[in-house]
């Protein structure tokens, strides 16, 4: 069972009675969670909420909402050791959540606090790292390894966190997971796992950020053939790059590509044939750019791509897809600002408020909703925002979706509506429960 099961609760449970912990730990109001936690006693239950009924502890909700304050709060608590890593009925433990939601700081207090990071939730048997390279959280990645995290952990489905990467075009995340299966099996030759996948010395210096090994190259006789060469994805070096920053936090997470982009230009290489060429998913470096959220690698590239570069990908993403999907906020609003179609849908009719919402990502859906997105607009299955929201288990944003006025009630192709879809996993997780 997906965590829908818990955007569902809290659906049903908007204007229904809350209990003074409850609505402390999801309005993130730590005082009074430290005030209510101090009169508790030692033996705090995991269902707190006679509502919810799914074995969950303050800890989850504090967690899936990410309210760091409080998470530090229930943490410092005198009971705290008996919800670290205690398991919901789904399995799910707060550190699955951290994961599922890319909290690097939470997780990083929750393995502080002894938290098990090879926990497994109860549908595939995932552990937080897989559920991390799903969503192709990278620094999470990294902690969860460093953590002890075992790569080549495999799910119910023989799944390891990297085929979960990949499955869900997590690229850069793929790449770190497989290179750590490939070492785990006695492989440290770096050589070798670049032939796999047919990276040039190029696209390895870019992707492990070695700037001085890449102005090296750049400088060498053979840029321009190194410039164009493509790896097993039909991917460039600079492409390699962009998506090396992909996910990437922090101010300096551009700075390899601004390096690679203005010494190429500095030693005329841009008008290399080929260096602008799209993957084998028809997406441009400009492409990777907004997935990476670079707005200003955008601007750089806009005035060099070729002018008869697709503008969408194989499935029909444009920029203001990518920004959505990837909830990159500033970069959306920029393009809001230049005119980017609000409502523009994909192959599959998608709009951008289609894919934040199911992504998760809650400033995104909020500026979409601010700039006239429709909010009940469907795609090829018939399915709304609202729809997504509910089955990837996004409760805030369903919330904002139900009181912006989404309607609960509108049927995709097979009969099924979001209230249907919430009914449907409630009925299941009772029926799981009576077995």
């Amino acid at each position: 069972m997906l965590p829908v099961v818990f955007a569902v609760a809290c659906i049903l449970a908007v204007h229904g009675e809350l209990s003074p912990l409850e609505r402390a730990v999801r309005s993130g109001d730590a005082k009074s969670v430290q005030k209510l936690l101090a009169t508790a006693a030692g033996d705090l239950g995991y269902s707190y909420d006679a509502e919810d009924g799914f074995g969950r502890s303050p800890l989850h909700e504090a967690v899936e909402f990410g309210h760091k304050k409080v998470v530090e709060e229930i943490l410092a608590w005198q009971g705290s050791n008996q919800l670290v890593s205690a398991p919901d009925e789904l399995g799910w433990t707060a550190l699955h959540w951290a994961a599922l939601k890319g909290s690097e700081d939470i997780a990083r207090r929750l393995l502080d606090a002894k938290a098990k990071v090879d926990a497994k939730e109860n549908e595939f048997g995932c552990e937080p790292l897989q559920w991390a390279a799903r969503r192709g959280h990278l620094q999470l990645i990294r902690l969860l390894l460093k953590h002890g995290a075992v790569a080549s952990h495999q799910d119910r489905e023989n799944r390891t966190a990297a085929k979960w990467a990949h499955l869900t075009n997590h690229l850069s995340a793929f790449a770190l997971l497989e290179g750590m299966e490939l070492r785990s099996e006695g492989s440290e030759d770096e050589e070798a796992l670049d032939e796999t996948y047919n990276m040039s010395r190029l696209h390895a210096a870019v992707a492990k950020n070695n700037i001085s090994e890449m102005k090296r190259l750049l400088r060498s006789s053979e840029a321009k053939d190194l410039l164009v060469k493509v790896d097993k994805w039909g991917r460039t070096p600079l492409v390699t790059a962009l998506q090396a920053s992909h996910k990437a936090t922090g101010p300096g997470s551009e700075k390899l590509v601004m390096h690679f982009i203005r010494l190429m230009k500095m030693l005329r290489l841009e008008g290399t044939k080929g260096v602008f060429r799209p993957d084998k998913d028809r997406r441009d470096p400009v492409h990777w750019a907004a997935l990476a959220g670079h707005r200003q690698v955008v601007l750089e590239l806009s005035h060099m791509i070729p002018s008869d570069t697709p503008a969408s990908d194989r499935w029909g993403n444009r920029l203001f897809h990518h920004a959505a999907a990837n909830g990159h906020t500033s970069m959306m609003e920029w393009l809001l600002d230049q005119r980017a179609i609000v409502d523009g849908i994909s192959s599959s009719k998608q709009t951008p408020l289609h894919m934040a919402a199911a992504g998760g990502h809650l400033d995104v859906t909020k500026l979409l909703l601010r700039r006239g997105s429709p909010l009940n607009a469907q795609d090829r299955l018939l399915r709304t925002p609202l729809h997504y929201a509910i089955l990837q288990g996004n409760s805030e944003i369903a919330e904002v979706l139900m009181k912006a006025g989404a309607d609960a009630s509108e049927a995709d192709i097979d009969g099924m509506s979001p209230l249907s879809f919430a009914e449907t996993a409630l009925g299941l997780l009772k029926s799981d429960e009576m077995e």
